[in-house]
C-alpha cells in the first residue's frame, strides 16, 4: 500500500471530528505508511509556526502538496493562510487594520454567550466533539462577519462539506464537487454582505466592514474578491 492509496487516513480522519482518531490517534499514526509530520508537543507546533523557512504557498512545495495532489489550478493566487514572505506580510498587516477598526473586545464575551448557549442546549451528558467544539467556530465566525443568522445553518453545512473538500486530497469527485459548492457557497454569501454595505452605507461593527474599510500606508487595500477569499 503506497501513500496514494485511498486506504490511508487523510484529512478528518486525522483530526478529532474522527471517532476512530480522537479514541485512540497512535493506532491511526503508527501504519508506517503516512509520509507526513505530525507535530502534538506544544513547543514543537510553535516552533514550526514560527519557522519562516518552512513554505505554506502550494506553488513553492513539492509535488506532493495537498493542492498539488487535488489538481488544483496554481495559478489561482491564495488566502492569506498560504502565503508567504512578503505577500503575507502585507495581508497580515491589512488584515490587523481591519482587526483594529473595529471593536474585537466585544467578541469574547460574545463567544462566552455563545458557549453557554450550546451548553444549555447540550443538556447532562453529551459527546462535547460533536455539540461544542464542531458548531461553535462556525457561529463565531457568522457573528465576527455579521453574516445574517438565519443562515447559521446553511452556513454550518457548507463550512463541513469545504472541509470534507479540502483536507482530504485523497477526495473523491462526488466529494470534491460538494466541496466546490459549500465554498462558493460562502464566498457568494460574503460578496453579496460587502456589495450590500457599499449600496447602502452600512457599516455594522465587524470583520466585513473592517476590511472594507482597511488600508495600509501604501494605500492597498482589500478589493471585493479578497474579502470573500479571506474572511
Amino acid at each position: 500500500m503506497d501513500s496514494n492509496s485511498p486506504d490511508l487516513p487523510r484529512g478528518l480522519e486525522l483530526t478529532s471530528l474522527s471517532p476512530t482518531f480522537r479514541d485512540d490517534p497512535f493506532s491511526v499514526l503508527e501504519d508506517g505508511q503516512l509520509h507526513d509530520h505530525v507535530v502534538f508537543r506544544a513547543d514543537l507546533v510553535q516552533k514550526v509556526l514560527t519557522d519562516q523557512t518552512l513554505l505554506v504557498d502550494p506553488r513553492a512545495l513539492a509535488q506532493t502538496s495537498t493542492r498539488i495532489m487535488r489538481g488544483e489550478d496554481m495559478s489561482v493566487e491564495t488566502s492569506m493562510l498560504h502565503a508567504d514572505g512578503a505577500r503575507h506580510k502585507r495581508l497580515r498587516t491589512l488584515m490587523l487594520k481591519a482587526f483594529n477598526n473595529r471593536r474585537p473586545e466585544a467578541f469574547p464575551e460574545r463567544t462566552r454567550e455563545i458557549c453557554n448557549e450550546l451548553l444549555d442546549a447540550a443538556g447532562g451528558e453529551f459527546d462535547f466533539v460533536q455539540q461544542i467544539a464542531r458548531p461553535m467556530p462556525t457561529k463565531v465566525i457568522i457573528e465576527l462577519l455579521w453574516v445574517d443568522r438565519s443562515l447559521g445553518e446553511e452556513f454550518k453545512i457548507w463550512s463541513d462539506q469545504a472541509i470534507a473538500f479540502e483536507l482530504n486530497p485523497l477526495a473523491d469527485e462526488e466529494t470534491r464537487a460538494i466541496g466546490a459548492e459549500g465554498l462558493a457557497a460562502i464566498d457568494r454569501t460574503v460578496a453579496d454582505e460587502v456589495n450590500r454595505r457599499l449600496s447602502s452605507g452600512d457599516r455594522p461593527d465587524d470583520l466585513i466592514s473592517g476590511m472594507m474599510d482597511a488600508q495600509t500606508s501604501a494605500g492597498e487595500t482589500f478589493s471585493v474578491a479578497k474579502i470573500s477569499q479571506h474572511a
